[in-house]
């Protein structure tokens, strides 16, 4: 919402790990209103990961550091900072 940093890998990711935990579900024969609650208490879930780790550390998150992100932004950044200069 407020012009945060986020990259295709990390989306495809996601959808990935939610459609795995959605057949899995479905497999269990787990009723769809608590497939939905489980969906979203993991998006929940990782977002407030995503956020307390940004927060605490002050720069890239944990997930950006994982997948190697956090070297790509600060070179978006490095390439901004050059041509306001």
């Amino acid at each position: 919402m407020t012009g945060g940093s986020g990259g295709v890998l990390g989306t495809v990711l996601g959808i990935f790990l939610l459609k795995i935990v959605n057949s899995a579900l479905v497999m269990m024969n787990v009723s769809v209103y608590w497939q939905e609650f489980v969906q979203g208490a993991i998006l929940v879930l990782a977002v407030t990961i995503d956020y307390l780790s940004h927060r605490k550390n002050g720069g890239p998150s944990f997930i950006m550091k994982f997948f190697g992100l956090d070297k790509l932004a600060s070179k978006k950044l490095d390439d901004k900072s050059s041509r306001q200069i």
